[in-house]
């Protein structure tokens, strides 16, 4: 059986001692404190850059730590307690702001600050050695793992320490490898919303007959934990600045968020593994986010839920387990919800569902069934109008996949890399 390698991380909780979380916050303050330094130090060059003086080339990653370990002696003696690898890993991260901000993939970098971004984290880059119950951490020592037998002992290439919620977790990334397969079967369409998270509906050829499921329901444990940070909300708000008593509270907050994410997270996670794992071909709708939460009475449901991270999570597992991620041809305008997935017939004018309206009928051929699931099954669908989708990555033969210029029925076939016709992902507007 042929594997595929890849880099992958895994992330689990620290059993630390007080002796190591005090070393521990020492690191996340090192850290913030080099990446301070380092962004300064080029806003400084990017002032002189605009005097008419003899201009200075930006500063890497390997110059900023030069620089600073000139001064490390004389005026940051304490540097000298945590690993060296902590001030290098953080100037490393801001060369990589830096890099996506001049390429316009994010934006400018700013400060850290304790009081605005929390303790943070360091990362390590050489040296971490994994074991089954503890993990060796350079100047630190050995480090208790609440979890046995979960982080990978060979081709560590790095790890990040990290604090929460007051807890610290441990992040190794490693080198692996997976079986390649190919998922031959099976087509789903997955909705995702407020009221059901996740409503899918899949079918295995088009003759068959469609199976709908939704995903647990985590609405009641979600409103939950709001109505729950919203008391705890107005509590600190009347709790004087600096007192024991407003800082406890404010930890308690960070573990309801916490425990919000790690529901949401679960929940996406666990559905994601399901659809590629199971079937060939998967499309989910693409939402525009942005337009969505200028409802307000909505935006922090919305929120909460990471659509994003639902896709973006369907797009690398179907790398891994040999199916596809695809989306609607037509993008954030396909109307999954308007349109009857019986007769096709698109909802207009006052025609159209409103947010209250939970069922769809279809004024042409009467077809009725609640709206997630409708969604669902125009989705469902669209992954069955196109065969034969893989990754390219999950192929031995590395064949790369486009569309032919034909009728979508006829689905997509592959063609050598000398082609010179459209780019599937440009022509259907999938991501492949």
């Amino acid at each position: 059986m042929k594997m595929m390698p890849l880099v992958r991380g895994w992330k689990t909780e620290l059993a630390p001692t007080p002796e190591q979380i005090t070393l521990f916050m020492k690191g996340c303050g090192t850290d913030r404190f080099a990446y301070n330094w380092g962004l300064a130090w080029n806003e400084n060059v990017y002032l002189h850059n605009q005097l008419p003086h003899e201009r200075l080339k930006n500063p890497s990653s390997i110059d900023l730590h030069k620089e600073l370990n000139k001064l490390k002696k004389e005026k940051f003696p304490w540097m000298y307690e945590v690993t060296k690898q902590a001030p290098q890993e953080a100037l490393r991260h801001l060369e990589t702001a830096f890099s996506r901000f001049f390429k316009r993939l994010g934006g400018y970098p700013n400060f850290k600050s304790r009081k605005k971004h929390g303790i943070g984290s360091f990362s390590l880059n050489d040296g971490v050695t994994v074991y089954s119950d503890h993990v060796a951490i350079p100047t630190i020592g050995d480090v208790r793992l609440k979890e046995r037998g979960y982080l990978p002992s060979n081709h560590v290439l790095g790890a990040t320490v990290s604090y929460k919620a007051g807890r610290w977790f441990i992040s190794i990334q490693a080198k692996t490898a997976i079986p390649v397969k190919i998922i031959e079967d099976g087509c789903s369409g997955t909705d995702v919303g407020i009221k059901h998270h996740h409503a899918t509906v899949s079918q295995q050829t088009i003759d068959s007959k469609e199976k709908e499921e939704y995903t647990r329901d985590i609405t009641p444990q979600i409103k939950q934990l709001q109505r729950e940070l919203d008391f705890l909300d107005r509590k600190i708000s009347h709790k004087p600045e600096g007192s024991k008593r407003k800082e406890l509270m404010k930890l308690k907050r960070q573990r309801k968020y916490k425990r919000l994410s790690d529901i949401v997270n679960d929940s996406n996670h666990k559905h994601s593994h399901y659809l590629t794992t199971t079937f060939s071909k998967n499309c989910i709708e693409r939402l525009n986010i942005r337009g969505m939460v200028k409802n307000h009475d909505l935006a922090r449901q919305i929120q909460v839920r990471a659509f994003g991270e639902f896709g973006r999570q369907m797009e690398y597992k179907a790398g891994w387990y040999g199916s596809m991620t695809m989306y609607p041809p037509e993008g954030m305008r396909y109307p999954s919800t308007q349109r009857c997935s019986k007769c096709g017939h698109v909802l207009e004018g006052d025609e159209r569902l409103g947010l209250s309206d939970r069922e769809f009928v279809c004024p042409r051929c009467g077809f009725r069934k609640e709206r997630d699931l409708n969604s669902g099954g125009n989705l469902c669908a669209v992954a069955l109008s196109y065969r034969a989708i893989r990754k390219a990555a999950t192929r031995p033969n590395n064949q790369t996949w486009r569309r032919e210029v034909t009728s979508p029925t006829q689905g997509l076939v592959p063609v050598d890399e000398t082609s010179n016709k459209p780019e599937m992902a440009q022509e259907c507007g999938l991501r492949v």
